[in-house]
């Protein structure tokens, strides 16, 4: 007896920091998750009524694309037939070099119609926004500054406005300065200068985003319906650029949150399997340390205590052994959500990933997840701890420590449930372990080995003017190549698995397009003289780019995926048709196949 005694003082000594801790981890690891979700996914915009804010994107039926940009035409169009919206302003982010007295640094920029802060809701801490007349061509160039802009260039002095900085070459005039707790959620890296967005009358340039606030009666249901009618009367009026063209509205929280709303709401999935399995074994502790307390709940229950009030008080216990499990949970969280942004923030483009913290809604999940798993164990194990027996539970427990027949049957259910559970977390790492081996030996079909990639845009100056524009890039690339230790250099548009990509709509002299507006469509690049050399990427028939090319007949190189457009014919020296503008288009001759 003095031996079973010292035994079932263990159980009782050791199981309670075991389940704190258990429960910590699992809660802490849920609630870190949480805070990250939270700060991406859930938390408001930090505009004025963000949920009247949306994004309107264009569609196409025939790549079935969903997310698609708009030319500044259609954009118009839009903005004088809709009567849903309170205001559409369009935008478009890119890269502009801002040169001081001794240095050039490359900062994100996003150029929008005027309106576009109007639109946010937001209003400038200094000076004002951009004008209707400075979006047409020939306009002065203005420029309004983030916080962080002004505070860096010009030491945050309040005579900035009208002070002038040098942006890709060009003389912008700062007409405002944005207060220091504005974000735009596009790009992901704050932008630090907006420039008024110049018209482009070509409506084969798809290029804007669109940002639209609803007027308050209206819901986003009724504005998609609408929408829908004005696109059906585009394509109508202009079935050369907008047959297949559709439109889809988007809650800007939503389309902030991108492709990684799924992976982070599976991700807290995954979390919620690990407090299951703490659950279970936090469920099989208990169960232990109850059969030691056999006796006392027997002898409690002789003494007049009732079913309801024995499982109260067993339910009380667990709930205050979650809570304090919910404690350490919220101090562990508070490190791994701190973890957790450096580590995604190294590997990913995630917006909204530095706003993670512990808030009130961090701190109410945690409490909640900590009720329910107090709930969700003690409902396991207290209806089996009181007995409903009271003589039996005391021949029990005067026998064994093992809470009897039932209490083993119910923790072998529990180590198999925990088993079961422990299993789908190990296939599904399992899995994932194997896509990423897969992903890491698949061939991407160039050699990656010791290619180094710059990226750089021309200044507005130089990019107008086609002749300095080759004489540049002619020059950049013999240079590049001629560095000790390069063995090719080469330019391209957009880089192999860079995120970057545009399409083109083409005419096949002889052939006809699937389409229903005539054009054969394909993903294209621009890319320089000695580009499939230096990327490795073998040619199967014809040649690669010369010199030549740039200055005699137009000439194009194809994937073998296009070569099916002449399927059971040789594509070298065929032709194809592009539309340069409305009016004027250009022959190009395929010379080679990769």
């Amino acid at each position: 007896r003095h031996t079973r005694s010292v035994h079932v003082t263990g159980v009782q000594t050791c199981a309670l920091p075991i389940s704190v801790l258990t429960l910590g981890l699992g809660i802490g690891a849920n609630t870190a998750i949480f805070s990250v979700v939270n700060a991406v996914l859930l938390r408001p915009l930090p505009y004025p009524e963000s949920d009247r804010l949306v994004l309107v994107w264009a569609t196409n039926e025939e790549n079935n694309e969903r997310e698609d940009v708009v030319s500044y035409p259609g954009f118009e169009d839009w903005k004088a037939r809709s009567r849903s919206f309170e205001r559409l302003a369009a935008f478009t982010t890119r890269s502009m070099t801002l040169a001081g007295d001794d240095q050039a640094e490359l900062v994100e920029a996003v150029q929008a119609t005027p309106g576009f802060f109007e639109t946010l809701g937001v209003a400038p801490a200094l000076g004002r926004t951009f004008r209707p007349e400075e979006s047409e061509a020939g306009a002065s160039a203005v420029a309004v500054l983030s916080d962080e802009a002004w505070r860096r260039y010009f030491g945050g002095r309040r005579d900035v406005l009208g002070k002038t900085l040098r942006a890709n070459e060009e003389i912008f005039t700062v007409v405002g300065v944005m207060p220091s707790d504005f974000r735009f959620v596009f790009p992901t890296q704050p932008p630090q200068i907006f420039v008024p967005l110049v018209r482009d009358p070509s409506r084969n340039h798809g290029y804007l985003r669109v940002l639209g606030r609803l007027r308050p009666e209206v819901r986003i249901a009724s504005a998609q319906a609408e929408m829908d009618v004005i696109a059906a009367s585009l394509a109508r009026q202009y079935p050369e650029t907008n047959q297949g063209v559709g439109v889809n509205i988007l809650p800007l929280v939503d389309a902030v949150a991108g492709d990684v709303r799924t992976g982070l709401l599976i991700f807290l999935g995954i979390v919620g399997l690990v407090l299951l399995i703490a659950c279970t074994n936090v469920a099989n502790l208990m169960l232990a340390r109850s059969a030691s307390r056999q006796r006392e709940l027997s002898l409690r229950a002789a003494l007049g205590a009732g079913r309801p009030r024995l499982l109260q008080q067993m339910v009380i216990e667990s709930t205050a052994l979650a809570l304090a499990g919910g404690a350490l949970g919220l101090l562990l969280s508070s490190w791994t959500a701190r973890l957790l942004v450096r580590l995604l923030g190294e590997s990913f483009q995630i917006p909204r990933l530095e706003n993670t913290g512990t808030d009130v809604w961090v701190f109410g999940f945690a409490l909640l997840l900590s009720l329910a798993t107090g709930l969700l164990f003690g409902a396991v194990f207290a209806p089996l701890a009181v007995s409903r027996d009271l003589h039996a539970g005391l021949r029990e427990t005067g026998r064994t420590a093992t809470g009897g027949r039932g209490g083993r049957r119910l923790r072998s259910a529990l180590v198999v449930t925990e088993t079961a559970l422990a299993l789908v977390l190990l296939a599904g790492a399992g899995i994932l372990l194997k896509h990423l081996w897969v992903l890491r030996s698949t061939a991407p079909g160039f050699d990656s080995q010791n290619l180094l990639a710059a990226s750089l845009s021309l200044p507005k100056s130089k990019a107008g003017n086609p002749a300095e524009r080759r004489q540049f890039y002619e020059t950049l690339q013999s240079r590049a190549a001629a560095l000790p230790g390069v063995r090719s250099a080469a330019l391209v548009s957009s880089p192999p698995l860079g995120g970057g990509w545009d399409q083109l709509g083409f005419k096949i002299p002889g052939k006809t397009a699937p389409s229903a507006d005539g054009y054969f469509r394909a993903v294209f690049n621009i890319v320089s003289p000695d580009y499939f050399r230096t990327m490795a990427i073998p040619v199967r028939a014809g040649r690669e780019f010369t010199p030549q090319d740039a200055a005699g007949p137009p000439a194009t190189v194809i994937n073998e995926s296009a070569a099916r457009f002449w399927a059971g014919e040789d594509p070298i020296g065929k032709t194809i048709t592009l539309p340069v503008d409305d009016e004027t288009t250009v022959t190009l001759t395929v010379v080679g196949v990769t």
